[in-house]
């Protein structure tokens, strides 16, 4: 049975937190964290815009976002990084992990 694209965009919203971003945090990749958030959610519809997730280290939620994924027949493929609180993807990609996700969904018709 197919993972239905409410189901989807339900556990994404519910891995997710809302976090203040200041303009003190930093993406290793993107050198400026807040701005690149607010461009990826300009791209997107309310319902996609998805808030980047903050955690420590051992936080169960890389797991959760890794089985999300699978479930929709998607793979994170990149190590996950967590950098001052955050989690981006991993070095080599250069690619923010607020992107990987908007693209995946983009790539797999969760889009509108």
């Amino acid at each position: 049975m197919r993972y239905l694209e409410s189901e989807a965009i339900a556990d994404l919203k519910a891995l997710f937190v809302s976090t203040l971003v200041n303009d003190d945090h930093f993406c290793p990749f993107c050198h400026d964290l807040k701005g690149h958030l607010e461009i990826i959610n300009s791209t997107l519809p309310a319902e996609f815009q998805i808030p980047i997730i903050s955690v420590d280290s051992t936080d169960p939620r890389v797991d959760r976002l890794a089985r999300i994924l699978e479930k929709m027949g998607l793979e994170l493929q990149s190590p996950v990084l967590v950098y001052n609180g955050k989690i981006y993807i991993g070095e080599l990609s250069k690619k923010h992990f607020v992107g990987l996700i908007y693209e995946l969904l983009a790539q797999n018709g969760y889009m509108r």
